[in-house]
């Protein structure tokens, strides 16, 4: 008869003392129990489907892969510094000690199947005690499920392009929707990118090397990882799209500003022209008319950065509304090194009004005499 506790009592000693049980110890333990090898492995596939303690044993093969304790530590130690590395670099390391000690060459498939136990190995620490160790207080209502889904929905980079390149509102949509996902844990992410950033591109191809059923403690703090990856890296992504999105502004009012001069230029002449020929036809010709027409109000080319500006008013409207975001209205990580740049921030998000500024304020932001009257004249 075959009893759980026997079955898991035999699987522990092995995990203790080979790190793992083969195939042979089944049909040694079957032999025991007085059972047939076929059901001891269907009644076991069960209990790692179903239980969570037996989900945690791990299978190295038919047989014990004849590799020593030595090289797990190499590949363990290998893989800690680099586990996105070329395995098989390892693998042919390996191979020439071999050699040198006059021993037969390792099987590749032993090689590939007891490294990628001892990847899983690092994973499959007591989850509680990894997250306890790292003060993350775990969520009792997780779901591994749910957030092994969001890897696909919401902690991905896809869908985030379009045809002009990199869609800002989708980046910024995107990471506010994974920062509310990931609120579960209560900590942040930024605290473990360093331990993560080696092995941040291994972490999904080790994720899906897993079955879904198995090495759930693992399943969670690889997922827990890849969550706060993609946190830090899309807020790299975005903070890198401003800045490019600032510079495509600038450039584009640069090629546009003498076009837009000359059409403000044309305007205005065709105006005067107007305005003179008005004057012959009234035969009232007025020295001080004609010399108030001759001076612009406002020179064309302040006219026309306003109406570069206005242009580009969505674009710098978002810009502004990430950065207040990311940086809580300006309150963190954010030090202005000027009173001016603090004023200019001051009114662009209405906090003070242009109108009630002294001239002396005015002047230190915009610095034009001209510029000033032309914002006067409602263009704050």
């Amino acid at each position: 008869m075959i009893t759980q506790e026997q079955v898991f009592e035999f699987l522990l000693e092995k995990q203790e003392i080979n790190g793992g049980y083969t195939g042979n110890d089944l049909t040694i333990l079957a032999e025991q129990l007085n059972v047939t090898p076929r059901g001891l492995r269907k009644r076991l596939s069960i209990w790692i489907k179903n239980d969570k303690e037996f989900s945690q044993f791990i299978y190295l093969g038919k047989e014990k892969p004849s590799i020593t304790l030595f090289k797990f530590f190499k590949i363990e130690q290998e893989l800690t510094s680099n586990p996105i590395q070329v395995r098989k670099g390892i693998y042919e390391d390996i191979q020439d000690q071999r050699k040198f000690e006059n021993r037969k060459p390792l099987a590749k498939s032993t090689y590939y199947r007891a490294l990628k136990q001892k990847v899983l190995a690092m994973y499959c620490s007591e989850i509680d005690n990894w997250f306890k160790a790292k003060k993350i207080p775990f969520p009792e209502d997780y779901l591994i499920e749910t957030n092994h889904e969001s890897l696909h929905t919401i902690f991905t980079f896809s869908d985030l392009k379009t045809y002009g390149g990199a869609d800002i509102k989708a980046i910024y949509q995107r990471l506010t929707k994974a920062k509310e996902c990931f609120s579960i844990y209560h900590v942040k992410p930024i605290r473990f990118y360093t331990e993560i950033l080696s092995r941040s591109r291994f972490l999904k191809r080790l994720l899906s090397s897993i079955p879904p059923n198995q090495q759930l403690d693992a399943q969670k703090k690889l997922i827990f990882e890849i969550q706060a990856s993609f946190i830090i890296e899309c807020t790299d992504l975005l903070i890198g799209e401003l800045i490019h999105k600032q510079g495509r502004i600038k450039q584009s009012n640069n090629a546009s500003r003498q076009k837009v001069e000359n059409q403000l230029r044309k305007e205005a002449l065709e105006s005067i022209r107007k305005k003179v020929k008005d004057i012959e036809d009234s035969e009232k010709i007025d020295i001080n008319t004609l010399h108030e027409y001759s001076n612009a109000l406002i020179d064309e080319e302040i006219l026309a950065r306003i109406a570069l500006f206005r242009r580009h008013s969505s674009a710098y409207m978002l810009i502004l509304e990430v950065l207040n975001d990311l940086t809580v209205n300006m309150t963190k990580a954010v030090k202005f090194q000027k009173n001016e740049a603090k004023l200019t921030y001051q009114l662009a998000t209405e906090e003070i009004i242009w109108s009630n500024l002294s001239e002396q304020k005015k002047r230190s932001i915009a610095r034009k005499p001209d510029l000033v009257k032309a914002i006067d004249q409602g263009n704050t």
